[in-house]
């Protein structure tokens, strides 16, 4: 590794003094590892003198690891939450927008014999396809960060992470591209709606 120094440890004491940011012990195979920490903590005590240290064993940083990773799964999924509403709102207010804008044009269609439930299904199709798009979009932008994360961690990381390749999962792309689709057609739900029940009579008098 170009990034890393290999000396003894008599030269690092020469250089860096008596001072071990961190040391990494293997214990034997069949020793108790509370057992081993407690030893290795006395000994430590007693060389430096203090106990301004932490042992920490595999076993526990994998748990504050867990926890860690936890807790950025739950705020990534408050962050997600949060964009979904944003998201919806958005769009119902832009079918809102489309429902005034195209009053007359609604109103011809009934005129010409279109049914409630075919204006309904309209609207709801075109506000699927404005979540559609936006989802479709949200895969790109948050597929080319990652790849772009897993090209950088192989420059930047001092190690290899297995499975960090950071590729996204076709199965979860599709659930994503048909969740936004979904949710673009119920936010429409309630403009779709109101287009469909729009008086033909009034509507076409619309200015």
């Amino acid at each position: 590794d170009d990034r890393s120094i290999i000396t003894s440890l008599e030269t690092y004491t020469e250089v860096a003094g008596n001072k071990y940011p961190m040391l990494m012990l293997k214990v034997s195979p069949g020793a108790e590892l509370e057992e081993v920490k407690e030893e290795v903590k006395r000994v430590l005590k007693r060389k430096l003198g203090h106990e301004n240290f932490n042992i920490l064993t595999a076993e526990e940083m994998k748990k504050q690891v867990s926890m860690i990773l936890s807790m950025l799964s739950l705020l990534l999924v408050a962050i997600a939450g949060i964009s979904l509403v944003v998201g919806a709102v958005g769009i119902m207010n832009t079918m809102y927008m489309a429902v005034v804008e195209r009053t007359r044009e609604i109103g011809i269609m009934k005129a010409v014999g279109a049914k409630r439930r075919q204006i309904l299904l309209l609207f709801l199709m075109e506000s699927g396809i404005i979540g559609l798009i936006g989802g479709v979009l949200g895969v790109v932008v948050g597929g080319a960060i990652s790849v772009g994360i897993g090209a950088a961690g192989k420059y930047f990381l001092p190690v290899s992470i297995p499975g960090s390749n950071f590729l996204p999962d076709p199965l979860l792309v599709g659930a994503v591209i048909g969740l936004s689709f979904l949710l673009g057609a119920v936010s429409g739900y309630l403009p779709a709606r109101a287009a469909a029940s729009l008086n033909p009579v009034e509507a076409l008098r619309y200015e």
